[in-house]
């Protein structure tokens, strides 16, 4: 997974956190978050890690951005994946 972070973030750091959830019996259930490492991208900082999804099935990530220098984000949205 790859994102950009403005503003940019120190290169070699882990600014992101992927949050990952998978749907069981019609309801989202959260599994261990991964970090995303900063890497420098013109004004931004890009964001990329490994996701392991360890399970066949639908999937969502959001990317969270806590706070350093303004205030934490999350992502506008989820990503959508289906495992099979």
């Amino acid at each position: 997974m790859t994102s950009t972070l403005q503003p940019r973030r120190k290169a070699g750091s882990y600014p992101l956190k992927i949050y990952k959830y998978r749907l069981v019996s019609g309801k989202w259930r959260s599994y261990v978050s991964v970090k995303a490492r900063a890497a420098d991208y013109r004004s931004y900082s890009r964001c990329s890690c490994k996701v392991k999804l360890p399970y066949k099935g639908r999937w969502r990530l959001r990317a969270y951005a806590p706070a350093a220098f303004h205030r934490a984000t999350w992502s506008r949205g989820y990503d959508y994946v289906t495992v099979r």
